[in-house]
């Protein structure tokens, strides 16, 4: 007697299609452009290094296929396009006409600005120097701009720091570019300030405290410590960025030796720089020797 078949035997169903091969990873790819795109916008002259990187990045993965893991590796082959694509963004939004270029333009203006201090306070002769970030702006007693950086002299700063919200009423105008040794104009446009307000006054808009001011106030009170005071402004100097209290004498020693940038980039910023570079190439898995190797050249 003759065996009787059941219908998966009589009627076999198609063949599952499994795709064996491991998962690829793209997932970071939006990261990679938007933190292009802020890196670039915000420190303009890392550009560069942040394409290098991810040109080294997309080599070592196509001529080492162990240097990344391979659900990792189209990612990492991709970065240098996805990186370029962030920084051309920003470099499309730079060159876009600047309001508050054009507002000062309009000597004398008289604004009122309330905005976040990005940089420490130091003593000018008129009053204080320093950079803010502008929150809002009201010309003839009308909103017109948020947004974009300005430099400010104003007296009334006393015990403001980085990160405090403060309110300045003054005139605000073009910087001044006529000097021919030094092109003042061009030098703010590094630090993202279109510019100037003279101020006639300054003040607190809320009690509450950057949190950047207060490390930075704690810092700046303990380099003090155990040094003379030639020493300690210059400490301060590599640490801070703050050349305030260098003796004109030392300051005028460094520019003639060539080395003002020491006290220009300052402790904070090469830290914040090998961090951003060291976890970039975390992200794209990157060996912990190569890794390591790859922050040291390009910082």
């Amino acid at each position: 007697m003759q065996k009787s078949e059941t219908p998966s035997e009589a009627h076999p169903g198609p063949a599952l299609d499994l795709d064996l091969r491991p998962p690829v990873r793209l997932e970071p790819w939006a990261i990679t452009v938007a933190a292009s795109i802020a890196l670039a916008t915000v420190v303009p002259p890392i550009s560069p290094m942040l394409v290098l990187a991810s040109v080294v990045v997309s080599l070592g993965a196509m001529f080492s296929k162990g240097l990344v893991p391979d659900e990792w590796r189209l990612m990492a082959l991709l970065a240098s396009l996805f990186v370029v694509g962030g920084t051309a963004v920003a470099a499309l939004h730079a060159s876009a006409p600047d309001p508050l270029e054009e507002l000062g333009a309009i000597e004398p203006g008289e604004v009122s600005i309330v905005g976040v201090v990005a940089s420490p306070p130091v003593q000018s002769g008129y009053g204080h120097r320093a950079d803010v970030r502008v929150e809002h702006l009201w010309h003839d007693d009308e909103e017109i701009l948020r947004g974009g950086g300005v430099e400010v002299f104003v007296p009334g700063l006393d015990g403001v720091g980085v990160g405090d919200r403060v309110r300045v009423d003054g005139e605000i105008s073009l910087p001044d570019s006529a000097e021919i040794s030094f092109d003042y104009a061009r030098y703010l446009s590094t630090k993202r300030i279109s510019a100037v307000v003279e101020g006639i006054g300054a003040s607190p808009v809320d009690d509450e405290r950057g949190w950047i001011g207060a490390v930075h106030r704690r810092t700046d009170t303990a380099l003090g410590y155990g040094l003379r005071p030639k020493e300690s402004s210059i400490v301060r100097g590599m640490v801070l960025g703050d050349r305030s209290l260098i003796p004109e004498e030392v300051d005028e020693a460094f520019r003639k030796s060539g080395v003002t940038h020491i006290l220009a980039i300052s402790g904070q910023h090469v830290a914040i720089l090998t961090a951003l570079i060291y976890f970039a190439l975390r992200s794209f898995a990157v060996p912990l020797v190569p890794r390591v190797a790859i922050t040291l050249v390009l910082i």
